[in-house]
């Protein structure tokens, strides 16, 4: 219905953000260049937090995209499921990051092999996001 109304060559409203549809109101390019600086930092932590439909998963798109360019410093791992705690999130970090584990590994055996690849990736100057 609306691409044939409006003449659009693709929908414009998706589940997963597109970002080339990225506004650039100065609060979320504030928060863009806050999150790239906090990544540069050795040793940080952020957290990003807004209302629903404050583009928060837009934002985190946009960061992963500006350090695809830069594959050989970073290593990432973006999860985008909000209601897991901290024991299930771990079995997809470990699969996206490719490390061995038993699929019915404790959370402290999971914790164990996470901790041991940042201290080895650590040494080879990548940061894992």
């Amino acid at each position: 219905m609306y691409i044939q109304h409006f003449g659009m060559m693709q929908y414009p409203l998706l589940l997963t953000p597109n970002t080339r549809y990225s506004l650039k109101l100065p609060a979320h390019e504030q928060a863009f260049q806050q999150l790239l600086l906090a990544l540069a930092d050795h040793g940080s932590i952020s957290k990003l937090t807004g209302e629903v439909g404050a583009s928060k998963t837009m934002l985190c798109r946009k960061v992963l995209n500006a350090l695809a360019n830069h594959e050989d410093k970073y290593i990432t791992a973006y999860i985008p499921h909000p209601y897991l705690d901290e024991e299930e999130i771990m079995h997809p970090l470990v699969e996206k990051l490719g490390l061995p584990h038993p699929d019915k590994a404790s959370y402290r055996k999971l914790l164990k092999v996470i901790s041991q690849e940042i201290i080895a990736q650590s040494k080879t100057s990548n940061k894992m996001v």
